[in-house]
């Protein structure tokens, strides 16, 4: 297949990089002195899947594949040759084994000492088959470089799930010499239900592709080289960019096709495309309702997702409002690091973020998944929610630039896990009455970090199945503020429909709220906090809206004064709006309003202890009592 449409001229002489063991290249590989001929590598796992490309004896196109494993370097494996006995609309696929595929790593075979340069000598394979009793050694060396791009990530193999199994595609996207490229083989049937390919090419961008088939009549295996011809074989138009948000499809392929030999046969279809092996073992790409979202394997042998946008950046006119949704994206997202962390002050306790760089723009989330997970599988999903009074910390929490919130344990174990960041102090929780009914998607002020995790639970019903996950089996759970907004969520009926369960640890829910315009016992109203607010801001009149969106992140800090537990300073938090919440979290629950889900409650041992500061720590007994009479009262 090297010089159909453009495979051929496709030569890129970019190096491959071998591990220790020999592991085939993925992707098409062609013997030069085969024109025309060659297979295809992909892998799902540590199966690996080879499609051989070749002709029968009429020089029709035809297909059959080998699956299995690697041994030692080589990779041996039946070859079958596949037969549609049903109809095109009701495929009914079988078939059959003809004999035996080896391809072994090295160039010393007879096959490659024929005289024809084929570059590195590591980089060459002999490939041995039978069909039907007879046996074939060609000499191939992979036609693609390993690292093409980061737009290669969506190579692979795709299929149109079980109810139109008879038909498939492999897709190669390649960006060289400033020409990006995209190659389409379709395997299929002709109206005799025998195995066929064709080939689509065309320059591409952002994954949105109009291009023609072609198919290829070539000569059989042991006829004599002769030139190739290539047949208009109909349309394939592909959406890739906006995934789940294209008539409810994750990738839409619209795809016009026939067969244009003696049998002839078509295929029409306009579908949802899964991908069923990846291009290369290290990278992951995943369609989210966004778009696609590139990961990578994590040390612990799982995959992770790190600093997904879950919502539009709350900045600009965004400040101080309900979260918003994100744009849809035409470029694959490299999600191969983690994000900001929402803005704060300095560490107080033990939720020190001091590592990780501060950002307005922090509205992410990170996702870990088992490797050998897949599509459809509904894993149960956990999702994480930090603590750190509601002013400080994030979603991994790094230390010695590690994780502390680490998904890779639960992934381990079979659990997707999810870890959301949400905003912070006063530009999460603060409530400024000048903002009441500014939109009419918040008709209140305030519990802006409570409604991006409801955001955050949201984009997992709607994507999470995607990472494996199962949307109708979450569980949220958090500690000390996190474990407070667990009871929120609860608590808050829009929250209900993304959950199925929750645990709490350390988060008390039996605090007395404030309400956003009254006193509530001894709680003043909570605009009272957005009043002290506006006056660290400088913002006490004219367009007070406009001057707080006018201040910098650090002004909102600085002038926001937040604490935690029992040090002085602002104390920040979920306040009844009547419109998130319309109850304290306390009488929710002993009412009977929260949701009526599965509910786990734990606390830590001597948390407080990390939290009062070195100089108010009591030195003996007694001024330990004396603080918790203090401190605690009843």
């Amino acid at each position: 297949m090297r010089r159909i449409t453009l495979l051929l001229g496709l030569l890129l002489a970019t190096p491959h990089a071998y591990a220790q063991a020999w592991a085939p290249v993925l992707g098409p590989w062609f013997d030069p002195a085969r024109d025309g001929h060659g297979i295809d590598i992909v892998r799902s796992g540590d199966t690996l899947l080879i499609g051989l490309y070749t002709y029968d004896q009429r020089g029709e196109p035809e297909w059959m594949a080998a699956q299995g494993f690697t041994n030692s370097g080589d990779f041996a494996a039946p070859l079958r040759r596949f037969h549609n006995d049903g109809s095109d609309a009701q495929p009914r696929v079988s078939s059959r084994v003809v004999g035996e595929l080896r391809l072994t790593p090295g160039a010393t075979s007879s096959a490659c000492q024929d005289g024809i340069s084929r570059g590195d000598p590591s980089r060459v394979a002999e490939l041995r088959f039978d069909i039907d009793g007879q046996t074939h050694a060609w000499c191939v060396a992979p036609l693609l470089p390993a690292n093409s791009s980061a737009d290669s990530s969506m190579n692979g193999t795709w299929w149109g799930g079980p109810a139109d199994s008879g038909w498939g595609l492999t897709t190669y996207f390649v960006d060289a010499a400033n020409a990006r490229t995209a190659v389409q083989v379709l395997y299929a049937y002709d109206a005799a239900g025998e195995p066929r390919w064709s080939i689509a090419q065309g320059a591409y961008d952002t994954f949105n592709i109009d291009t023609r088939w072609s198919s290829p009549r070539g000569y059989c295996r042991n006829c004599a080289t002769q030139p190739l011809q290539t047949r208009d074989a109909g349309s394939l138009t592909m959406r890739v960019t906006t995934p789940l948000q294209v008539d409810g499809l994750d990738n839409q392929l619209d795809m016009q096709a026939r067969y244009p030999g003696a049998a002839g046969g078509s295929w029409n279809r306009a579908i949802r495309l899964q991908r069923s092996s990846g291009f290369f073992p290290t990278l992951y790409t995943v369609a989210t309702r966004e778009g696609l979202v590139q990961g990578r394997v994590d040390r612990a042998d799982t995959l992770t997702w790190q600093n997904i946008p879950y919502v539009a950046p709350p900045v600009g006119e965004l400040r101080l409002r309900a979260p918003q949704p994100t744009a849809s994206r035409q470029q694959v997202l490299q999600t191969q690091a983690f994000g900001p962390v929402c803005p704060q002050g300095p560490a107080q306790g033990s939720f020190s973020v001091t590592e990780s760089p501060q950002s307005e723009d922090c509205l992410s989330l990170n996702v870990w998944t088992p490797q050998d997970s897949a599509v459809g599988e509904r894993l149960p999903v956990m999702v994480w929610i930090h603590g750190g009074g509601h002013v400080q910390g994030g979603a991994a929490q790094l230390l010695r630039n590690q994780p502390v919130y680490d998904g890779s344990q639960f992934a381990r174990r079979g659990v997707v896990f999810v870890s959301i960041n949400y905003r912070l102090g006063a530009l999460g929780y603060a409530a400024v009455r000048e903002l009441i009914n500014e939109h009419p998607d918040q008709p209140a002020a305030g519990n802006y970090g409570l409604l991006d995790q409801i955001a955050a639970l949201r984009w997992v019903h709607d994507n999470i199945e995607q990472f494996a996950g199962d949307p109708d089996n979450v569980t949220i759970f958090g500690e000390s503020a996190g474990g407070v907004s667990v009871c929120a969520l609860m608590a808050a009926p829009m929250a209900a429909p993304y959950f199925a369960r929750s645990i709490s640890q350390s988060g008390p829910c039996t605090a007395i709220m404030p309400l956003l315009q009254f006193t509530n016992g001894s709680q003043p109203a909570a605009t009272e906090q957005g009043e002290r607010l506006k006056q660290g801001l400088g913002c006490t009149d004219g367009d007070i809206a406009g001057c707080l969106r006018s201040r910098s992140a650090d002004a909102f800090v600085t002038a926001g004064q937040a604490s935690i537990a029992f040090q002085s300073g602002e104390k920040y938090g979920e306040i009844i709006d009547g419109f998130v919440l319309d109850r304290s979290l306390r009488d929710a629950l002993r009412t009977g309003s929260a949701a009526r889900k599965p509910m786990m409650v734990g606390v830590n041992e001597d948390e407080t202890t990390t939290l009062i500061p070195e100089s108010q720590r009591p030195a003996s007994v007694a001024a330990y009592e004396a603080l918790v009479r203090t401190r605690l009262g009843l």
